[in-house]
């Protein structure tokens, strides 16, 4: 039976995009990777790419994989005017680097080819988890989300059970100062309520912003009523905006750990 590993996945960042590879799972035979592209590129230099990240993972792993290529909104590059525009490799028994853009060519592949990966060995770079691990981090998630919500219902208990059952035993079993003390609170309260009712008191800052954004939606829906298509187009460009910035920050991301890798290796040759 074949043990259950949950790897992580590798980034790296190269000129012009960065590649994310996927291990395995223990039902697939067969790595993924995607290329995402930071700029617009032409489809000859990501096709290029993809062609050379297959030989990068190949030689790394030796692992079947199939690649697709993605641009900074987050849309799949079609490489290829036929076919899938999904590069897919595997590398033979006398170690040839064999590739296609049909992925039903990876299926031929690995019907011939029934050799159960040892995803230990072969990831052993790799981070990962055994199926025991995630169980119990799951677990130990769940367990402590019970112990927030019982947190909050003793809070509203205490709050609306307890507290006005104590103010009405004080005031019935209390001495009669006490109970003076809570009975002048609960007017305090039930007064001040009254004036808000009865005389227009000055919005708070935060019911001024509430009553302001509810103003804004109220405008912005009416507009929306009136020209359905402008806002699909809005949403539509709101969505591309935030892909784009996904990439960025990824690739920024990526960049940043490179550097912090390089001053770490600069200071151990230093010592």
């Amino acid at each position: 039976m074949t043990e259950t590993l949950y790897f992580e996945s590798i980034k790296e960042l190269r000129d012009g995009y960065f590649v994310e590879y996927h291990p395995p799972g223990a039902d697939d035979r067969f790595a993924k990777a995607s290329l995402t592209f930071t700029q617009e590129t032409e489809k000859a230099v990501v096709s290029k790419a993809m062609l050379m990240e297959l030989g990068i993972w190949l030689e790394r792993y030796g692992v079947p994989i199939m690649m697709s290529a993605w641009d900074k909104r987050e849309n799949r590059i079609l490489t290829q005017d036929a076919g899938d525009s999904f590069l897919v490799g595997w590398k033979t028994s006398t170690g040839k680097f064999v590739h296609s853009w049909h992925y039903i060519d990876l299926d031929g592949f690995l019907e011939v080819n029934q050799t159960e990966l040892d995803r230990r060995a072969i990831y052993k770079d790799v981070p990962f988890k055994t199926q025991e691990q995630v169980k119990l981090n799951a677990a130990a998630y769940a367990a402590e989300r019970r112990r927030q919500n019982r947190y909050l219902k003793t809070i509203l208990l205490v709050w609306l059970v307890v507290v006005p059952t104590g103010i009405a035993l004080i005031e019935y079993f209390g001495p009669d100062w006490l109970a003076l003390i809570a009975l002048v609170l609960s007017l305090w309260q039930a007064g001040k309520a009254g004036y808000g009712l009865w005389h227009n008191s000055k919005p708070s800052p935060w019911e001024k912003a509430k009553a302001e954004k509810q103003r804004r939606m109220d405008h912005y829906f009416n507009h929306c009523e009136r020209n359905p298509e402008g806002f699909a187009r809005l949403v539509s460009d709101n969505f591309e905006r935030e892909a784009v910035e996904r990439t960025r920050k990824e690739a920024d991301a990526l960049s940043a750990k490179l550097v912090m890798e390089g001053r770490r290796d600069g200071k151990q040759n230093t010592s």
